[in-house]
């Protein structure tokens, strides 16, 4: 059948400078990314040298602050994007501006849908909420979920209904403004929904699975996709499902028996994967690239692109915590040589661990496409650069359960770290410890990140608010005491739902009105030498806009002449 064909690599979209958090595939061809690095941009197809297609970058669009979360077409051709600035932004593409920037969350933005009939935008939000926008204005809020909005799916109907999946592990349906049913049966945050036509939707989550539902309210079938999170999903024109996920795999599934029959494996983490109306498919990879893939071979990449591709994949050190079955102590000795590849795989993207001929531990994966087992990664341990040492180590004379190294412009730094330690805390320790090899707080989320990315099963505290990328509590430092900085209206951390964790500095401005008391005196300050200036700038422009609209503290935000003083500087 036409569905079996393998899928093959099209092309890399490279360009952008930290992960592709999401991706869009418009109808005119072109592909839409947004990035870590707060851009979005835009590329074309064009044929290259060699025959093959290739996509060049025709425009980068730069107006948020923060990490683009969300990108969508809209049905006028436009183009929308979703910010953890708080903000949605209408694009002009012509001209590659703002054409309109949409305020009302008071929490990060994390997803987009929009209605093709009416084209009222939706907007999903770590603030619980849903708000609806026509004409650059509100018209509407959605409120009903108990914790993060992952994902708003307008439906092609008459009344207007909407679905959202949360971090409360439900899904909504909504009708009128209100909401009409819940789905439950998730054990863990909803990440993504798509519709599946004729049928209902299908949905995917925090706990590795995928549920296919019809709108009345029944699972009609559970699929174990993945043993981690699984980011977002698709449908093919062909009717197969796509699903991509912390794990790195890139998956296509029968959407008739819920049977993977492609798995790909990338050099990262996907946190976005779409369907093309040509039916090839985009993702968008933690490598800070997108991949295109097509069943065509007239599309298909050269082969000295595929094949430096598959390099790259089998070049990725993979902490032995990353790989599912191993927990504590790992006996590398105890695995079977490589002649154990000699045996067939009994399911697409099924894994075995073997050693080579240097007794280093490699995990495959299993191509049924090929008909044969693909490297994913050697397993690293103690000597690994950037994996995790295996087993209890000790380090200045404490015994953790992991070590990690951590790579600053070539020097491989030390970081302990135990299960039940919070990785924001450990993340700060351990830069406060090595200021002077270079390493600043405009590191602490990438570092973090590394540290939950590298212990599996890791859970939050079940503190207070949501947090993104679980289902649990955001990590919160403890509460300061008076004179010392905390959580903020700027200097928003992507990886929680507040102010980014800092180190003690100046008593921030009181934003009430003050008791006549006499000052306390200020904190003292922690001088850093080393910064991301462009950052925070972007963070001090942003907190005094925020200072200046509100009238409270209006009188508190820089004058238009202190304003271009900071930017000389």
């Amino acid at each position: 059948r036409r569905m079996s064909a393998p899928f093959s690599l099209g092309a890399v979209l490279s360009g952008h400078t930290q992960d592709v958090r999401c991706v869009a595939a418009l109808s005119d061809g072109r592909i839409a990314t947004g990035s870590y690095d707060s851009t979005v941009r835009i590329w074309k197809s064009e044929p290259s040298a060699e025959g093959s297609a290739q996509f060049v970058c025709t425009g980068t669009l730069v107006g948020h602050t923060s990490v683009v979360s969300a990108v969508l077409e809209l049905p006028d051709g436009g183009l929308a994007s979703g910010s953890l600035d708080k903000h949605v932004v209408i694009w002009d593409l012509p001209s590659s501006s703002p054409a309109s920037v949409l305020q009302g969350h008071t929490e990060h933005v994390l997803c987009l849908g929009v209605s093709k009939s009416s084209g009222v935008v939706y907007s999903g939000s770590i603030d619980k909420s849903i708000k609806l926008w026509a004409a650059g204005a509100c018209v509407q809020t959605l409120e009903g979920h108990a914790a993060a909005v992952w994902s708003v799916l307008p439906l092609a109907d008459a009344d207007a209904r909407v679905l959202s999946a949360s971090a409360d592990k439900t899904v909504k349906l909504w009708l009128h403004g209100a909401c009409a049913l819940t789905f439950t049966g998730h054990e863990d945050a909803v990440r993504s929904l798509a519709l599946v036509p004729d049928l209902g939707f299908i949905s995917s989550s925090n706990d590795g699975t995928l549920r296919l539902w019809e709108l009345g309210g029944s699972c009609l079938r559970v699929v174990q996709a993945s043993a981690s999170f699984v980011y977002q999903l698709g449908v093919l024109p062909s009717g197969e499902w796509l699903s991509c996920s912390e794990d790195r795999s890139l998956c296509v599934w029968d959407g008739a028996s819920g049977v993977c029959v492609q798995a790909i494996p990338h050099p990262k983490e996907l946190w976005a994967c779409g369907a093309m109306a040509n039916g090839d498919i985009v993702c968008g990879c933690g490598d800070g690239s997108a991949y295109v893939w097509t069943r065509e071979h007239e599309r298909a990449a050269s082969a000295e692109l595929a094949s430096a591709f598959k390099a790259s994949v089998a070049s990725v050190g993979l902490g032995a915590q990353q790989v599912e079955g191993i927990t504590g102590g790992f006996d590398a000795s105890s695995l079977s040589g490589e002649d154990a590849l000699s045996v067939p795989g009994t399911r697409e993207g099924q894994h075995k661990m073997v050693k080579d001929e240097k007794g280093t531990p490699v995990l495959y994966q299993w191509s049924t496409a090929s008909g044969a087992w693909d490297k994913v990664g050697e397993i690293v341990g103690s000597d690994g650069a950037d994996g995790a040492s295996l087993g209890k180590k000790m380090f200045r004379g404490k015994e953790y359960d992991y070590l990690f190294d951590i790579d600053i412009d070539g020097r491989s730094l030390k970081l302990p770290f135990n299960r039940g330690d919070e990785p924001w805390t450990a993340a700060h320790g351990f830069i406060m410890d090595n200021l002077e090899n270079g390493v600043h707080m405009g590191m602490l989320d990438q570092i973090a990140q590394h540290i939950v990315a590298n212990t599996p099963g890791y859970t939050p505290p079940p503190i207070g608010n949501a947090d993104p990328y679980t289902s649990t509590g955001a990590y919160r430092p403890a509460t300061a005491p008076t004179g010392v900085a905390g959580g903020g209206a700027g200097n928003v951390d992507p990886f929680t739902s507040s102010g980014a964790y800092r180190p003690p500095t100046g008593a921030p401005p009181t934003l009430a009105p003050a008791p006549p008391v006499a000052k306390a005196a200020a904190a003292p300050s922690v001088v850093f030498d080393k910064c991301k200036h462009d950052a925070v700038l972007a963070k001090l422009l942003e907190l005094n806009s925020q200072l200046a609209a509100d009238p409270a503290s209006n009188d508190l935000s820089l004058s238009e002449e202190e304003v271009l003083t900071l930017k000389s500087l």
